[in-house]
């Protein structure tokens, strides 16, 4: 980051225009093949949640899991990860920093798989975390499942409108209103966008090794377009 460029900018750049390593790529692959054990995963690990819910979004999104779609889920969860980090043990006020997370990173990876710009790809973030809510008192019950859920859609929406050419402040994350200023105010927005392109946190996720069947029996695996359909719906 310059010293005249903002983290949300910052941000923006990357997703836009970094190309994705083959083993990020890799790993987020293996994420959407492994859509039930990352939603096992995601009980008890909260960057497994996020990663659940942006996957869902962007599969959703795309209509597919081919390159374009992992490598836009590689771009989109890697500053997601870092909002989650970022503002874990600082946020006030009850709210749940993981539906924070998938917000950004849903906007994120939609906005990388449709070819949006730096400058959309800012405004689809400045969209997406006006949506900022959820409680994280509420994580483990039927209303957290929902919350999130509509954070990751609500990102994708941020994606469309953005890439309709709605505007939208582009410090959403680190503005004197932004994200982390209502949210989390002792939280450095700065943390969001540190070290991307050089530390891919997807890589270090949980993913499931598939299930060997029984000797005669052929595993249908599910499908995680439907999957994620069935997510969001």
């Amino acid at each position: 980051m310059t010293a005249t460029e903002g983290t949300t900018a910052s941000v923006a750049g990357f997703v836009a225009e970094t190309p994705v390593p083959p083993d990020a790529a890799a790993a987020a692959a293996a994420l959407c093949e492994n859509l039930s054990g990352l939603e096992t995963a995601a009980v008890r690990d909260r960057r497994a949640a996020v990663a659940y819910w942006v996957a869902c979004a962007l599969l959703h999104h795309a209509g597919s899991a081919d390159d374009l779609a992992t490598e836009s889920l590689a771009a989109g969860l890697e500053p997601a990860l870092r909002v989650r980090d970022s503002l874990d043990g600082h946020v006030v006020g009850g709210w749940d920093p993981v539906c924070a997370a998938v917000l950004v990173g849903s906007a994120c990876a939609a906005a990388r798989h449709d070819g949006l710009d730096g400058e959309a790809t800012a405004r689809a973030v400045g969209i997406a975390v006006t949506q900022a809510s959820g409680l994280e008192i509420l994580s483990d019950t039927p209303l957290g499942t929902f919350q999130r859920r509509m954070a990751a859609r609500n990102g994708l929406e941020a994606a469309r409108l953005a890439g309709a050419g709605m505007t939208a402040p582009v410090t959403g994350l680190e503005g004197r209103r932004g994200l982390y200023a209502l949210m989390a105010p002792t939280a450095d927005p700065a943390a969001a966008a540190d070290r991307l392109g050089r530390r891919w946190l997807v890589t270090a996720l949980p993913t499931a090794e598939g299930r060997t069947p029984p000797p005669g029996r052929e595993e249908r695996r599910p499908n995680p377009i439907e999957r994620a359909a069935e997510a969001l719906s």
